[in-house]
């Protein structure tokens, strides 16, 4: 019976073995919950700040785009204004090259009279010469 007794006792020592590393256990298992929950927190607040980078990019890319959208009007409203000069030096041009024109003509009749007047000088002096 004492061998019983010794034995029952043992196999106790042994339980409380078992429980205190059980108990090790179930502390390393909440330390490493608390490690993971700790990750986990890091996890979100790098998440938190990536979507706040996210929301910041997301931001300027509106502006870029009102920013392309206001450019795209100026340059509308300058192409508008380049056909209008492009018009006005085309009706120049042709004003230039009706004033050429008319200005050649102009020259060509001084040039015939002073040809005339020429002729008539010298006839005229020729005239005298013989008399």
């Amino acid at each position: 019976m004492l061998n019983i007794l010794k034995d029952m006792q043992r196999d106790i020592t042994g339980l409380k073995d078992g429980l205190t590393g059980m108990q090790q256990d179930i502390s390393g298992l909440k330390d490493g919950l608390t490690g993971m929950q700790q990750d986990i927190s890091g996890l979100k607040d790098g998440l938190t700040g990536m979507q706040n980078e996210i929301k910041g990019i997301h931001e300027e890319i509106i502006g870029i785009h009102g920013e392309t959208n206001r450019l795209y009007g100026e340059m509308s409203g300058i192409n508008v204004e380049l056909k209008a000069i492009k018009s006005d030096l085309h009706e120049q041009k042709q004003e230039l090259s009706s004033f050429k024109q008319q200005t050649n003509t102009r020259f060509d009749k001084i040039d015939l009279q002073l040809d005339r007047m020429e002729n008539e000088n010298q006839h005229a002096i020729l005239s005298r010469l013989k008399i």
